[in-house]
C-alpha cells in the first residue's frame, strides 16, 4: 500500500526531496506540497489507502478540479455504492482514482 499511497500523493503534486533542516539521519527524505512547502517527514505523512478524511481533502477536489462536471458525478455516483459497502473505503477510492489515472492517464 505504500506504493499505491506515492502513486496518489505524487499525482496530487507532492513531491519527495531534503528535509529543509539539517537531519541526524542526513538521507532521510521528506514530502513537499505542491507549491513546494515543506509538509511532512515520510515517516508522518498521509496514509491515503487508510485514511478517508484525506482522500476527501486531497483527492476529491483533485478529481473535482480535473474531470467535467458529468465525469465526476458519475465517478462519485460509482465509487459512492462501493465506498459505502467496502470495510475500507479509502482504500476503494485509492484504487478506484488509480485505475482512472492509468485508463486516462491523467496527470497533475
Amino acid at each position: 500500500m505504500e506504493e499505491l499511497n506515492a502513486k496518489i500523493a505524487e499525482w496530487l503534486g507532492f513531491t519527495i526531496g531534503e528535509y529543509p533542516e539539517p537531519r541526524l539521519t542526513p538521507d532521510e527524505k521528506a514530502w513537499y506540497d505542491p507549491k513546494g512547502m515543506f509538509f511532512s517527514g515520510l515517516k508522518h505523512f498521509m496514509d491515503f489507502p487508510n485514511d478517508i478524511d484525506a482522500c476527501f481533502r486531497y483527492i476529491v477536489p483533485k478529481l473535482r478540479e480535473i474531470m467535467s462536471e458529468e465525469d465526476f458525478a458519475q465517478f462519485i455516483t460509482k465509487i459512492a455504492v462501493i465506498i459505502f459497502v467496502s470495510l475500507n473505503p479509502a482504500l476503494e477510492l485509492c484504487r478506484a482514482v488509480e485505475k482512472l489515472i492509468v485508463e486516462r492517464n491523467i496527470e497533475t
